[in-house]
């Protein structure tokens, strides 16, 4: 009773105000129905929401529900999510202007979306009932983030902004604000995802759930390992993307840059333990569980072998190729038939689970030589990536296969070929219950 009392003070006399209806526009593309427009009933506003919910869902609503929740809602809002990214991004262009809150029927595509020239934040209404409140702090906190960008990013400088990164920042307002440390968080369903991708790219952004959390886990290691100053410094100039990051670590001293960045978040991303190296963890604890699981490749176990694969990746991709089985010492060569490959990170693990990192540096040396390769090593990871187009191969033998083999050695690629497609799926498979058993217990 006295928070609805509470209510009632902050929002005024909901019954005198709820008869009036107004007409608001929506995205046809993700109205439930394919509208344009929505009939919406005015609830109430604070210092800077004005919350509405559309007329037909409002009839059908279990209106206390609503009432208490959106209290909650305006209240997060009012004293968290607005001072707090307003005062880390700016506030110079946006400061005095008030947002229209919507609940409205939106396609399961999407959880809320946005409309800058209204200053209209729009959360699906179903949502809004099935979602934990942390959750739907969340999704406005996205969108808020998305309208702050506009406003002190692109009207203040007068660019465009990179999309990989304006979506990045809007996913880090989880972390930022205090979200990810709940029961149910956006987090999980990104960490989910993102494991579950054995070729995880952002730069090149296409709004794939995959693209959203490779993003979100890059934002969040790079502002573990160089600080928010990263995020800010670069949201605070005129430029863009890459640049805009590569300047603020620069200005903040670092000599390291964007591509080297990457490269260490892609093996962070695989190997994840801060034993090894502080650059190749996370150190929130709601990540201890990301371990990318690599697309697998069997090398058959008798007599001599040499297998080989080429692959095209297409502009910012990556891909994680695992090689497992063999017997004897082994040796993998990789070759750039086709764009900038400069550097691929490698992983040897031995028989107890440890990892050794390294680098092929391409323009120095293209081989790896691993001893009693299947027994004291049992797998190798290559880790390939670039911001061009890229076709490369990797091959890997014996080290008795130092000359030409001719029929034998096409004999034998070709046995291996048929094995790998039914043994990398039995691989896979057995990695992904390993997680979802690591998961598993996390929870219990």
């Amino acid at each position: 009773m006295k928070k609805l009392l509470i209510l009632f003070i902050l929002f005024g006399c909901f019954l005198s105000i709820r008869a009036n209806a107004i007409v608001f526009p929506v995205a046809n593309n993700l109205d439930v129905q394919g509208q344009s427009a929505r009939s919406v009933e005015f609830l109430g506003e604070t210092n800077y929401l004005k919350v509405y919910i559309d007329s037909n869902s409002w009839q059908k609503a279990n209106q206390k529900e609503i009432y208490s929740k959106i209290y909650d809602l305006v209240i997060e809002f009012n004293t968290n999510i607005y001072p707090m990214i307003t005062n880390v991004y700016g506030k110079s262009n946006i400061q005095g202007k008030k947002f229209n809150l919507i609940l409205t029927p939106i396609k399961n595509t999407h959880e809320a979306y946005f409309i800058k020239d209204f200053n209209n934040i729009y959360l699906d209404v179903d949502s809004f009932y099935q979602y934990d409140l942390n959750e739907i702090y969340y999704f406005l906190s996205h969108e808020f983030m998305h309208i702050v960008s506009q406003y002190e990013k692109e009207d203040k400088y007068g660019v465009k902004e990179d999309l990989f990164l304006e979506e990045g920042r809007a996913e880090y307002t989880e972390t930022l604000l205090g979200y990810v440390d709940n029961t149910r968080t956006n987090l999980q369903t990104r960490i989910r995802d993102f494991v579950n991708c054995n070729n995880p790219s952002f730069v090149n952004f296409d709004k794939s759930k995959e693209d959203y959390a490779a993003v979100n886990l890059f934002i969040n290691y790079l502002v573990e390992h160089y600080g928010m100053d990263i995020l800010v410094d670069s949201f605070r100039s005129d430029k863009t993307g890459v640049d805009s990051i590569n300047y603020a670590l620069e200005k903040n001293g670092y000599e390291i840059r964007f591509n080297d960045i990457y490269l260490d978040w892609l093996v962070a991303s695989y190997v994840n333990d801060c034993a090894i190296s502080k650059k190749y963890c996370y150190f929130n604890q709601a990540f201890k569980n990301v371990t990318l699981i690599p697309y697998n490749f069997y090398v058959p176990t008798n007599g001599e072998v040499s297998l080989s694969t080429t692959k095209v990746v297409k502009q910012g991709e990556s891909f994680f190729e695992k090689i497992v089985g063999g017997n004897g010492d082994v040796v993998l060569s990789v070759s750039n038939i086709l764009g900038n490959l400069k550097k691929v990170p490698y992983v040897i693990i031995d028989k107890n689970e440890k990892k050794e990192i390294g680098f092929l540096d391409l323009q120095k040396n293209n081989e790896i030589k691993v001893k009693d390769f299947g027994n004291t090593n049992i797998a190798i990871v290559l880790i390939f990536s670039s911001f061009d187009d890229l076709k490369y191969t990797w091959q890997i033998k014996n080290n008795v296969f130092n000359n030409d083999i001719g029929s034998i050695q096409e004999v034998d690629f070709q046995i291996g070929e048929v094995e790998n497609e039914f043994i990398s799926i039995l691989l896979r498979y057995i990695d992904l219950l390993k997680l979802k058993l690591e998961l598993l217990k996390t929870r219990m």
